[in-house]
């Protein structure tokens, strides 16, 4: 049964694009009940410009050049620069991808318009619950946006990848990585009266993508399909070399919240 007009949700991804925003930004794209309206790109995983670059590959890869793409706060609010954490490239590959290259190539550039400003945009022209923004990385462009545009705050729908409730971080005992790039600015998100909706550590690491289903994605024979089997072994691997135990795949935190 596909989905009706009244059932498609409207998305903005706000992503940090390393291996799990691609997995994310791949669900979304081929999900037939929702409709990504642009990408916000932030810092994390990697920086802030290799994200965006990413992000205009992958949409490139799948013919999708239409969603357009819009640069984002490029560093904590409060510090005046960021440099990828060491467990950041390890996990998701100086490229963010797995140091897989991206089988696309494209001269298309982000738009002018900032992503606060794109984000404040889409929240005022669509009613109340037929959009989500969706932040996978830092909360620093989301925190601004709220701040610029105070009459949003009670119209947005936050899906957020972050946090934890009833386990520990991973990045120390009480930090979750998302949270931990920008714990002010996501002190502020929390603060107010904005529907959010958390999808933190304690769901994200009961789902697994096991190798099983990278070969179902590689037995596509079509290029995207090997890119992503490849890239995410990548993080099947790394997965299993840090936590010192075989889990039998690698977690899904961004494609989570995506869903």
């Amino acid at each position: 049964m596909s989905a009706s007009k009244e059932t498609v949700r409207k998305i903005i991804l706000d992503l940090d694009t390393g291996i799990d925003d691609t997995l994310a930004l791949s669900y979304v794209l081929g999900s037939p009940d929702a409709e990504l309206i642009g990408i916000t790109g932030t810092y994390g995983n990697v920086v802030l410009d290799q994200g965006v670059d990413n992000d205009l590959r992958l949409l490139a890869m799948y013919g999708r050049e239409d969603i357009p793409v819009f640069k984002g706060i490029d560093h904590p609010s409060t510090t005046d620069s960021f440099s990828v954490p060491p467990d950041s490239e390890i996990f998701h590959g100086a490229n963010g991808t797995g140091n897989v290259e991206i089988p696309a190539q494209t001269d298309r550039q982000a738009s002018q318009q900032s992503s606060v400003d794109f984000i404040i945009d889409a929240v005022r022209r669509y009613p109340k619950g037929e959009l989500a923004v969706v932040p996978t990385g830092a909360l620093t462009t989301i925190a601004a946006a709220l701040e610029k545009a105070p009459d949003i705050v009670d119209r947005i729908s936050i899906v957020m990848m972050g946090g934890t409730l009833t386990q520990p971080g991973n990045v120390g005992p009480f930090a979750e990585a998302n949270i931990n790039q920008d714990p002010e600015a996501a002190n502020r998100v929390f603060a107010t009266t904005a529907d959010i909706t958390m999808v933190g550590l304690d769901v994200t690491t009961q789902a697994l993508m096991s190798r099983e289903d990278t070969e179902a994605l590689r037995a596509t024979g079509t290029s995207a399909g090997r890119f992503l089997a490849d890239m995410t072994d990548y993080y099947i691997d790394i997965s299993e070399k840090e936590s010192g135990v075989y889990l039998g795949g690698c977690n899904l935190h961004d494609p989570l919240a995506a869903a």
